[in-house]
């Protein structure tokens, strides 16, 4: 898995980005080992959010450049990491406090704009519409946020209400103790996993293809092809069935 520093450019109040740590330390501190984590961008405005099936739960949110992420429900200045595994189409981000909007009072934006005048009761977006007014907070096109309880994403669809979350496309994320994928299949329903298809991902402890071909059964995990590539000792093989050289690490 290759991990990758981001910051908002320009950072101008000066947020460093996470120290090396142990992969999503924040996000583990608060959520179960299996989650899923959705985002909606619109130009520079992004919102993540982050669930599992226990009913647990963390927004982040990204208004623009120069103030980088928030936690809305904190108030907390966020510095953080994403973290790609070998594929172009998924990535994790994680984040930590580094501040609060509450020490920004009289802080302005690169266009004189100020970022709050009270201690972040009240935060102005960059172009001054209302970015958060007491307990409720606003996108910069004006869309609810947070308000009453219940938190939006910025085209107007629910994200959260009460327990149950949802993905950006209005489709049911968390409903209960069930997760499912934006398309509406199940990704988790207790210990099974499942891929967009349906196939079983993974049940008890053993892992599946998304053709359904073995990926692992006990200690040993299988090939593509259905060889073993490491059997229970820890002895590596390739495809063609040969003792690899390359050692393998549990």
């Amino acid at each position: 898995m290759r991990r990758s520093s981001f910051s908002a450019s320009p950072r101008r109040l000066g947020f460093e980005t996470l120290e090396d740590r142990r992969l999503l330390t924040i996000i583990a501190d608060t959520l179960a080992d299996t989650f899923v984590q959705v985002t909606r961008t619109t130009g520079l405005e992004t919102t993540v959010l982050t669930a599992d099936a226990a009913g647990n739960a963390k927004i982040f949110y990204h208004p623009n450049d120069e103030l980088g992420y928030i936690d809305p429900a904190t108030g907390d200045l966020l510095g953080g990491e994403f973290f790609l595994p070998d594929t172009s189409s998924v990535f994790v981000l994680d984040a930590a406090p580094n501040g609060n909007l509450s020490g920004l009072t009289g802080v302005t934006y690169s266009n004189s704009q100020v970022i709050t005048p009270d201690g972040g009761a009240t935060v102005f977006h960059r172009d001054g519409s209302i970015m958060r007014s007491g307990g409720d907070w606003s996108y910069d096109a004006g869309a609810t946020m947070f308000s009453g309880g219940n938190w939006s994403w910025s085209n107007g669809n629910a994200l959260l209400t009460g327990s149950v979350a949802f993905h950006p496309n209005g489709a049911a994320l968390r409903n209960g103790s069930t997760l499912y994928y934006g398309g509406g299949g199940t990704f988790q329903n207790g210990e099974v996993l499942n891929y967009p298809t349906s196939q079983t991902l993974k049940s008890g402890d053993n892992y599946f293809y998304e053709d359904g071909e073995d990926l692992r059964t006990g200690n040993t995990l299988y090939h593509p092809t259905g060889g073993v590539m490491v059997d229970d000792e820890g002895a590596v093989y390739n495809e063609n069935g040969d003792l690899s050289l390359a050692p393998y690490t549990r």
